[in-house]
């Protein structure tokens, strides 16, 4: 059920979240202000009640240190739960709720996916929770259907045991539904896994793993690759490292090339697991496909999310990973992010 305080927020969002982009890249460019001076402004615009034609410009400048403003939130929110009717808990919850959505574009656009991603934003909690729920289970008309799946991924670092019984039910009724888009049902019921309630989960295990079986190498190899993503998914790291070894194996037997992202995949998988030797296999191998002077420039993976991807922490301990590094970028040059594909 959506909570009347969460509610209250919508009319100052409504301008920002139209169309379904981030808060970031839409407004032009200004010179960067020291995060005090942004606080500060901030401060006077939540004292003016909120002005919409302002919110974007002040999120933007928020933006320039994000931890500190997450921490000067939560100090303002115990006031705003106290008189959520008044103009200036509408405003502070209002500005929460688009720093928090701006949070999330941030990670979002870092191409990286890992558990604990959104943790930063546990100060601003439960009242986050409580938003990002409404937004997935009772979307109001200015956010955009597409983006509920950008919030499942916070939800299950803020909230990672089982929500309340009317949150639940109103999860799994979402799952059910067929209309819904596959994504965002398969990314739910990664969340309900997490939460206990595993049966839809394991349906979609069972249907993927049919599908390994079934038509052409191509189409067998790249089943075994999205199982081994939805393995992941659960946070299974063992059951998707294995996937993982059983899509290259039949990959190497049919002659079905992987693309280098299924090889980042795979080390992440096996380091999540804790077999940093195979990690290291699978990583040399995608090594030794960036530092190809043919390979197609949307096939390949910025240095710096191999550099950073805490995912690869385990590999990183060992020299090889700095050597493949070395071979990839011989240049030490980053190299630009193109759309992952398999």
């Amino acid at each position: 059920m959506p909570s009347s305080v969460a509610r209250c927020a919508v009319p100052f969002l409504l301008f920002a979240l139209l169309g379904g982009a981030g808060l970031r890249g839409q407004v032009p460019e200004e010179p960067r202000v020291p995060i005090a001076g942004a606080i500060a402004e901030a401060e006077r615009w939540i004292e003016e009640g909120g002005r919409a034609l302002d919110a974007e410009r002040i999120v933007a400048r928020l933006a320039v240190d994000r931890p500190a403003t997450i921490t000067w939130l939560s100090g303002l929110l115990p006031e705003a739960a106290q008189e959520p009717g008044t103009l200036r808990a509408r405003a502070i919850h209002s500005l929460t709720t688009m720093v928090a959505l701006e949070f999330v574009a941030g990670q979002r656009a870092t191409d990286m996916v890992y558990a604990g991603q959104y943790a930063p934003l546990q100060p601003l909690m439960p009242f986050v929770g409580e938003r990002f729920f409404d937004l997935v289970l009772d979307t109001p008309p200015w956010f955009a259907f597409t983006r509920r799946v950008h919030l499942v991924g916070p939800l299950r670092d803020l909230q990672p045991r089982a929500p309340s019984a009317e949150r639940l039910e109103a999860v799994i009724r979402l799952v059910e539904n067929e209309r819904e888009a596959l994504d965002l049902r398969r990314q739910l019921s990664g969340a309900l896994w997490q939460w206990g309630t595993r049966e839809f989960a394991q349906r979609t295990l069972t249907e993927l793993l049919a599908e390994t079986t079934e038509g052409t190498p191509e189409q067998r190899v790249f089943a075994l690759l999205e199982l081994a993503d939805f393995h992941t998914l659960l946070r299974e790291h063992r059951a998707a490292a294995n996937t993982h070894l059983a899509a290259q194996a039949l990959a190497k037997r049919t002659e079905v090339p992987l693309l280098p992202v299924a090889w980042y995949a795979a080390a992440c998988a096996h380091s999540l697991a804790g077999d940093h030797m195979r990690g290291l296999e699978a990583f040399e191998q995608l090594a030794e496909m960036l530092a190809s002077p043919h390979l197609d420039p949307s096939h390949r993976i910025a240095r710096k999310n191999l550099d950073s991807d805490p995912e690869l922490a385990l590999l990183r301990k060992d020299p090889r990973f700095a050597a493949a590094i070395a071979r990839a970028f011989p240049t030490d040059r980053a190299e630009p992010a193109g759309p992952r594909e398999r």
